[in-house]
């Protein structure tokens, strides 16, 4: 036996030294800060959860969530057997790392050596972690990459099987059916988009090599395979009594989660309003045709998946990358970094100007999936690998449009840009000694910009930057935070809030955290005042906020409300990106609070804001320019309950 797997692990030798280094690169990267801030974002699905174990509540039906059910079940069960702190779902995310550095990997293997696989797994898994949206608990998006990775992966096997032994694995294709069905049941945008671009390309592949008939079967057998999942979660839904609740909300909410709004509106107003996505598309077909005009021999070039560089087609290929680089640099740098918020590139927080190389990175991805659909379309010696090629860029293509949808750009082009250097790597150059030298020195700028980025700012959503890792740090008596270390500044107004919480209200008594600062809830362990626990204008539906307004004005106020204010510029940027421009539910409710403030009913026992301290620094820096956070407590003098307020 022992024999047997020395054989296996000397065979496979190479293989295992590339994942053991990307996952050891990600652990010995993950070790310098895992534990070591917090972000007020924190803590959703610790409610959801906490309020199946604890009371008892149904999903949909008692309480809204906007995404289906998969993550939620995964964090329920998660926090049944290893409780309710911040560390555990650190510590889970560590894992979820893990798998998708390794999924990642053994993709890039099926395409490329394992020294460049390698790499690409370590830019996807360092740029990752280094985005300052990162904040050390999985997330939904991670999960639809990992699914979509298997998706290509198990869709190569398919495709190698039918052009190579000439037949149709049925096993293949009910995994695949399967793997459709957990991608739809994780997130409900992403989800729609990878099934699309995968079943585009194997029923293409099938039509074109077994005829349409086979393609015909093969659509049912992914149909049929998908239902059963599909089928199976949604009996279940029915039987806990909140499938209508589910369907409305993820096919027709108002938010910007449903299908509906998605595909019926979103996704023909992006080409419209959003920047990014214009100049996305604008440089990709601008520097396509400047290739197409340096070469006429874009196809012969391409024509195998790999191929000995002369003289001539290097000076080509340079000209192609560098008239690409230029062209998306100047479409996107003076459409898109001047007009999307800084915080949308986590690079820019290091230099700005890397903004127009990361536009260039995504419109050069856009360019192989246009090259590899002129291979699929024209070259008449077909493989599987062209098929392959076409799977893994179209498929990745499709989750990175399905999650810029939400503005979710730093889930997003890590993976893409991967898959860029690892093919400009692919092409075979003669000198070893060379290309090696450039994955090393290629590996080392990664490790230095990421771990550079993420030391000095570990996280940041709208309004709250986690301080640096490498000032002090302290543990803090918050029961949530066993385990963690903070920045002594974080630390003391977590703790002032939380002694004043504790002071003024009783275990029972409900608290408000608004706008999006829900890691209240679970820091100063008093229950939410509405079942709705994230007011933040892109995933709550106005509805929500009106009737938090609604329930306000009948007099059953919050004895406390951890109020993160934000500036008029937020609020007008959302409103624009997800109200049409209208007044949203979500500023209505921020007025109607400064209103009952402003009437006594509230009063401020703490208030922080950035503002310069006499040695030169700045006081409260964890918090943004123009965003404050303050601590209101029902003024118990006061009989007023503000329903006056008629705006």
């Amino acid at each position: 036996m022992w024999k047997k797997f020395k054989r296996l692990i000397v065979k496979h030798k190479t293989y295992l030294l590339g994942l053991a280094s990307v996952l050891v690169g990600t652990l010995l990267f993950v070790a310098l800060f895992w534990n070591k801030s917090i972000t007020l974002v924190e803590g959703w699905y610790n409610l959801y959860a906490q309020f199946i174990l604890q009371e008892g509540l149904v999903p949909y039906k008692d309480f809204p969530l906007i995404v289906p059910p998969i993550a939620l079940g995964l964090w329920t069960v998660v926090q049944a057997v290893f409780g309710n702190t911040l560390v555990v779902f650190r510590v889970m995310d560590i894992g979820v790392k893990l798998v998708l550095g390794g999924s990642c990997y053994h993709l890039f293997t099926r395409f490329y050596s394992e020294k460049i696989a390698a790499l690409g797994a370590i830019i996807v898994n360092f740029i990752l972690m280094s985005a300052i949206y990162d904040n050390g608990v999985p997330s939904y998006n991670i999960y639809a990459v990992i699914l979509c990775v298997w998706l290509i992966i198990a869709g190569r096997a398919f495709l190698k099987q039918l052009f190579v032994k000439n037949t149709i694995s049925n096993g293949a294709l009910w995994g695949i059916g399967t793997l459709f069905a957990l991608s739809f049941l994780n997130k409900q945008t992403s989800g729609p988009l990878t099934i699309i671009a995968v079943c585009a390309v194997l029923h293409l592949a099938v039509w074109r090599q077994k005829g349409f008939k086979e393609m015909c079967k093969v659509f049912l057998k992914l149909l049929a395979s998908s239902l059963v999942v599909v089928g199976l979660v949604w009996i279940a839904l029915a039987v806990w009594g909140c499938l209508p609740d589910y369907l409305n909300q993820i096919f027709m909410s108002e938010s910007k989660g449903s299908v509906g709004d998605i595909f019926f509106r979103r996704i023909v107003e992006i080409f419209v309003s959003y920047a990014f996505v214009r100049a996305l598309l604008l440089g990709g077909i601008i520097s396509f045709i400047i290739q197409v005009l340096v070469s006429n021999k874009i196809l012969r070039l391409y024509k195998t998946p790999s191929f000995m560089m002369n003289k001539k087609r290097m000076g080509l290929f340079v000209l192609c990358v560098l008239g690409g680089i230029l062209a998306a640099i100047g479409c996107a740098w003076i459409k898109t970094a001047h007009s999307v918020p800084q915080y949308n590139f986590h690079l820019s927080t290091y230099s700005g100007n890397i903004n127009a190389f990361i536009i260039a990175g995504l419109c050069l991805f856009v360019f192989l999936c246009l090259y590899s659909t002129l291979m699929v379309l024209f070259v008449k010696k077909r493989t599987y690998r062209v098929y392959a090629e076409l799977l893994l860029y179209i498929t990745f293509l499709a989750l990175t449009y399905s999650l810029i949808l939400s503005y979710g750009y730093p889930v997003t082009y890590p993976f893409v840009l991967a898959v860029v250097v690892c093919f400009l790597l692919k092409q075979r150059i003669q000198w070893n000694w060379a290309k090696d030298m450039l994955l090393l020195g290629l590996v080392g700028i990664v490790a230095f910009f990421c771990i550079s980025m993420k030391l000095e700012s570990p996280s940041l959503f709208y309004g709250w930057r986690a301080g640096s890792v490498v000032q002090p740090l302290e543990k803090s008596f918050i029961p949530a935070l066993r385990g963690l270390k903070l920045p002594l500044e974080e630390k003391k107004m977590l703790e002032d809030i939380y002694t004043e919480v504790q002071h003024y209200t009783n275990p029972s008594d409900p608290i408000l955290a608004f706008n999006n600062n829900q890691v209240f809830y679970l820091l100063l362990n008093r229950p939410p005042y509405t079942r709705y626990v994230s007011y933040y204008y892109d995933v709550s539906p106005d509805s929500q906020s009106l009737r938090t307004i609604e329930k306000m004005k009948q007099g059953l106020l919050p004895k406390a409300i951890v109020y993160l204010r934000f500036p008029e510029w937020v609020r007008a940027f959302h409103e624009q990106a997800f109200r049409d421009g209208q007044r949203s539910g979500q500023r209505q409710l921020d007025e109607y609070i400064q209103h009952l403030i402003d009437s006594g009913v509230y009063k401020v026992i703490r208030h922080y804001e950035k503002k310069s301290a006499k040695n030169g620094k700045f006081e409260n820096s964890f918090l943004e320019d123009g965003f404050s956070l303050e601590l209101l407590v029902k003024n118990m003098q006061s009989s007023k309950r503000g329903k006056s307020y008629d705006k």
